[in-house]
């Protein structure tokens, strides 16, 4: 018999037993595996069409506001601090098929308590997304564990534990959402049929063909099929380094771009002294500033740099 005073001291058994319980909670906790399955929808019930026909985007961080709306089917990149600017559409509904696809593993819990523990509150991230018939949704993002982050609705005091596919988008800033291909990406290298330069114009019959020079004879640039191919690749895929307002001046050079449906597509070159070398597109789909106008595009080279050739300037003999 034991006496009544003395201590039973666990075996080292009972100890390790007692370890692989604490490890299993733990690990049940970390895992979701006492969280309850998540409703239908999860947290977009009843306002999965604000994500479909969204109009208006705002992501907010403690570190930065990024505001997304659409006017006339073209997304721009709106703030106080920020003038009307093209946004990167591609990218827009990137963000979008994210939120539509989101994958919810369960509820994480109620109330107060998991809300502040999961910094579902004030602390966490903001996205919230506006339709134009007056929807609103707003979502609050907080604690990431590895693959999976928590996430609230607003008006709500129930949490989700989502696969992450939100805070990507939620870390980038102003330039990534900016749409700084001076032609919007509408057109790809191998539809282009026919290209115009500052030193002559080519044309091709198909994407396997050969360019051939369009000109008066004898006026044929030294210019081989390989080298136009690589020009047309520059002008379809140019970026600029950021939004500046036209110039007033005349271009210096203008390029042209017909694509196999019939498109045309331009390009103007300018020389900004304060700037350097300008680019402002034309036709269908291309980017226009928030005004409706086109678009302007401060580049990072310079018309020779572009062309790998030297090029007079407006004036020049």
């Amino acid at each position: 018999m034991l006496d009544a005073g003395r201590s039973v001291r666990p075996g080292r058994s009972g100890l390790l037993l007692v370890a692989l319980v604490a490890l299993l909670v733990l690990y049940a906790v970390g895992t979701g595996m006492f969280e309850r399955e998540a409703e239908p929808g999860g947290p977009f019930a009843g306002n999965r069409e604000v994500v479909e026909d969204a109009t208006a985007i705002v992501l907010k961080t403690p570190y930065a506001t990024v505001e997304l709306e659409r006017e006339e089917g073209r997304w721009f990149l709106q703030g106080a601090d920020v003038e009307p600017q093209p946004a990167r559409t591609n990218r827009i509904e990137s963000i979008l098929r994210a939120l539509l696809r989101l994958d919810v593993a369960g509820i994480a819990g109620e109330g107060k308590d998991v809300i502040e523990r999961l910094r579902v509150d004030a602390r966490g991230d903001r996205i919230v997304l506006s339709s134009e018939d007056g929807g609103e949704l707003a979502l609050i993002v907080g604690v990431a564990r590895g693959d999976t982050v928590f996430l609230r609705r607003e008006g709500s005091d129930r949490v989700y534990r989502v696969r992450d596919t939100v805070t990507f988008y939620l870390d980038r800033d102003l330039d990534y959402w900016r749409e700084l291909r001076v032609l919007g990406g509408v057109a790809e290298a191998h539809e282009v049929r026919y290209a115009s330069f500052p030193d002559g114009a080519f044309a091709r019959s198909d994407p396997r063909s050969e360019w051939r020079p369009v000109g008066p004879p004898g006026d044929e640039p030294e210019l081989d099929s390989e080298e136009i191919t690589d020009r047309v690749r520059m002008l379809v895929s140019l970026e600029g380094a950021t939004h500046v307002r036209p110039p007033a001046a005349e271009p210096e050079a203008r390029s042209e771009l017909e694509l196999e449906d019939g498109r045309l597509l331009t390009i103007a070159f300018y020389l900004d002294d304060g700037v350097g070398t300008v680019a402002i597109p034309g036709g269908p789909g291309v980017p226009k500033g928030g005004d409706g106008s086109s678009a302007a595009f401060a580049l990072r080279r310079s018309l020779d740099e572009l062309f790998r050739a030297p090029f007079r300037r407006a004036g020049e003999p």
